[in-house]
């Protein structure tokens, strides 16, 4: 069974608990959901900050240079 330490009295209470039974706080493991929590945010994060440099950065210079527009021409 895995202990996790209530984030209000330090008491080792199971995960699964829906709440200490020391002092009544409901859902003492949120710690452990807050973590993933911010990793789908730094996550997010991520993708939003790569989804920009490539729209203001790498599409802009590749317009630049004529490489979207090429065609086959066979002369």
């Amino acid at each position: 069974m895995a202990l996790v330490s209530c984030p209000i009295c330090d008491h080792k209470v199971s995960y699964k608990a829906p709440n200490c039974p020391k002092c009544g706080e409901p859902d003492p493991s949120r710690q452990k959901r807050n973590s993933k929590l911010l990793t789908k945010l730094a996550g997010l994060i991520m993708i939003v900050v790569a989804g920009s440099y490539l729209w203001f950065v790498v599409i802009p210079d590749i317009q630049q240079h004529g490489l979207l527009n090429q065609t086959n021409q066979k002369q």
